[in-house]
């Protein structure tokens, strides 16, 4: 999966809540960094 898809699914929708949940203290920091961890996992 690419960051393209993965980024497209995180604004859509379903998973905003679990995402903003676990990333959202990094997405304050570096959005760069929520990035990177979406490509690792």
């Amino acid at each position: 999966m690419n960051n393209t898809a993965i980024v497209s699914d995180y604004l859509s929708g379903s998973n905003f809540s679990f995402w903003k949940r676990r990333f959202g203290n990094i997405m304050r920091l570096n959005f760069n960094n929520f990035l990177f961890l979406c490509a690792m996992k």
